[in-house]
């Protein structure tokens, strides 16, 4: 246990080194699903005129880009977040939000996700990883999410990509 701490904190030094700029969202993203030893990983973005519509600036599942997906997130694990709170769930994510359509297609789990927030504390976007298996070391995942958080603040975010008009 006391290795893999000592090698995710040695990478997560590694991708706040390196900018958001230089490794892209989908960079970014494969770099949090293989720290969080997830299935996959998210940054969405909050429509700033809909409180729930969000939109997948990277979305990866098994490695593989999953697309840039738009899609209303009440009743899903990412309405917790966009609400501003962090949010861990271990085990039992699809009995927990049934009407997931993407926890039935990837048979999630578990996930992680905390919210990405404007100065002022306002909530712009999240950034999430998904599980298929029981999540048993919440939390380094949670401060692996926080770090990319830091990363991917507002301005850069929209500097690179704004959400579409």
């Amino acid at each position: 246990m006391q290795q893999a701490i000592r090698s995710i904190g040695t990478r997560l030094n590694m991708l706040e080194a390196q900018s958001l700029q230089a490794l892209g969202f989908y960079g970014v993203t494969r770099e949090l699903a293989r720290l969080a030893g997830a299935s996959g990983a998210a940054i969405l973005l909050l429509d700033p005129d809909a409180r729930y519509l969000i939109q997948a600036r990277a979305m990866m599942m098994d490695g593989e880009l999953v697309g840039s997906t738009r899609e209303d997130c009440m009743g899903t694990p990412c309405q917790v977040v966009a609400e501003g709170r962090e949010l861990l769930i271990d085990r039992g994510l699809r009995r927990l939000f049934p009407g997931d359509t993407l926890c039935e297609l990837f048979e999630l789990e578990g996930y992680a996700g905390v919210p990405l927030r404007r100065e002022g504390g306002k909530v712009f976007g999240l950034v999430a990883t998904f599980f298929r298996e029981p999540v048993d070391n919440g939390g380094l995942i949670m401060e692996v999410l926080r770090v990319a958080g830091r990363l991917v603040g507002p301005g850069l975010v929209e500097r690179i990509s704004p959400w579409p008009g």
